[in-house]
């Protein structure tokens, strides 16, 4: 199965892979040569499920009736495939999923807590086909590593790192980060960019298989989910954020415009595409930001943009399409003991083969004593089945100290999946 093949980032002290300028073949062209499916060209079966409710085809951002999309024959894009002449396709593979080129990134001020952490966040994001750590011009620490990009970032409400700077506010970082980005090619080498943080622990196999069962569940869904797989794509997964190479190159087009900083004292320096929170709140998160620029960018794209997955980790559809839950977290952040404790329970919940297996290790096995005495109850069974439908998450939250990041280097590094 041909696959896009990368050019080489020139980039002083990077190194993330080498290749061409080779462009991707078009979805006909390649099944014309093999017959075979490709999770980079999004096929589908052409098996559609029963309408979703009304409410998950409606854009909250400006209530325009999803009715009124173009149909699939009115694009015509080159890689865009013909839906009939596709209509028995076989399920994605781990073949496929592997196939999938990520860049993984994130931002940091290299505060003494984030350079704590690095070491292990290097680990993870080094697994990853491409990476970087994002900081701006001044930012103490050594960039020997060769993996840290130094960007403008604009003048803000407070010095540079002073206290409070940046906090909940990090779009101000990100935003000239993505225009790095831009310049270096990213969105024509991979074919997807993962906002991740430092305080994530992932795993990147598992962040492919779960793009590839998102594409799944979209391919085989309502008509508009068929066809979103036709438009720049991306995905929420919690508090990390997951764009489709055609996402990043629209996003590119309206970059210097959408992402313009402000310089009103409120809100200062934060993106103009989270402008009303911004002077009203003075805060411009990511996970505020991102859903607002994909309105946004619908708006001046006029192409009938949609956000896949839910804000907020442990969150789950409870209507279609029912995606695989994609980020967890402890819920007893507040008592660090318990928390180990559920990670590594987590982590022996993954071994069993059903979830009854899984309760029965939890009546069984886990300590009764797993919160805090007077914090909460211990591991019961309605915990335990949080923790089963967690036993591929691609991506944990809260890992904030190096204890609880050497932990899941502990269970997970040396795992065949990472």
């Amino acid at each position: 199965m041909p696959l896009r093949l990368l050019l080489a980032l020139c980039v002083t002290s990077w190194s993330l892979g080498e290749g061409t300028d080779q462009q991707l073949p078009s979805c006909q062209e390649v099944i014309g040569t093999n017959g075979s499916s490709s999770a980079q060209c999004y096929l589908m079966t052409g098996k559609i499920r029963e309408k979703a409710p009304a409410e998950l085809d409606e854009d909250p951002a400006d209530g325009s009736d999803e009715d009124s999309y173009p149909s699939l024959a009115e694009y015509k894009e080159e890689e865009f495939r013909d839906l009939r002449s596709h209509a028995k396709m076989k399920p994605f593979t781990d073949e496929d999923a592997a196939k999938l080129r990520l860049f993984c990134f994130a931002w940091t001020t290299r505060s003494d807590n984030d350079e704590a952490l690095m070491p292990y966040a290097r680990r993870l994001f080094n697994a990853c086909h491409g990476h970087g750590f994002f900081t701006d011009m001044d930012a103490p620490g050594d960039d020997g590593a060769g993996d840290i990009v130094r960007v403008h970032v604009p003048p803000a409400s407070v010095e540079p790192h002073g206290e409070g700077w940046l906090l909940n506010q990090n779009m101000i970082g990100l935003a000239p980060a993505w225009s790095k980005m831009f310049e270096m090619g990213v969105p024509a080498k991979y074919d997807w960019a993962v906002n991740l943080e430092l305080d994530h622990f992932f795993i990147p196999s598992r962040i492919r298989r779960t793009i590839i069962d998102y594409l799944e569940l979209l391919r085989t869904g309502t008509k508009m989910e068929v066809a979103s797989l036709e438009r720049p794509l991306m995905f929420a997964w919690g508090n990390a954020f997951l764009f489709d190479s055609r996402m990043m190159k629209l996003m590119s087009e309206h970059w210097g415009d959408i992402a313009k900083p402000i310089t009103s004292d409120d809100g200062k320096g934060c993106p103009e595409m989270i402008l009303e929170r911004a002077t009203q709140l003075g805060a411009c998160q990511q996970d505020m930001a991102y859903p607002l620029m994909v309105r946004m960018l619908k708006k001046r794209s006029k192409l009938p943009l949609k956000m896949y997955g839910m804000s907020g980790c442990n969150s789950v559809p409870e209507a279609p399409p029912l995606f695989p839950l994609s980020c967890w977290q402890s819920t007893t952040e507040t008592w660090p003991d318990a928390r180990l404790a559920l990670v590594e329970i987590l982590a022996k919940v993954s071994t069993k083969a059903t979830v009854e297996e899984a309760k029965a290790y939890c009546e069984e096995k886990v300590p009764k004593d797993v919160y805090e005495p007077n914090h909460g109850p211990a591991v019961n069974g309605d915990l335990c089945a949080q923790l089963w439908r967690a036993r591929n998450v691609p991506i944990m939250h809260l890992f904030k100290n190096v204890e609880i990041h050497e932990l899941g280097a502990r269970l997970y590094l040396h795992s065949p999946e990472f």
